[in-house]
């Protein structure tokens, strides 16, 4: 059985949890604007299917 692409970590509903981490530390952003980029990231993806 050919194995299904995976979606990036970021752009799952695991990404929530891994993101914003990953914004604070490695591009040095608060923590606010990290949960906010993550959080708008994931609109897309989501929001418009349900639409």
């Amino acid at each position: 059985m050919p194995k299904q692409p995976q979606e990036p970590i970021l752009l799952t509903a695991d990404g929530v949890t891994a993101a914003p981490p990953a914004l604070i530390f490695l591009a040095d952003m608060p923590t606010h604007t990290a949960i906010g980029t993550s959080l708008g990231a994931l609109l897309p993806p989501v929001g418009i299917p349900g639409a």
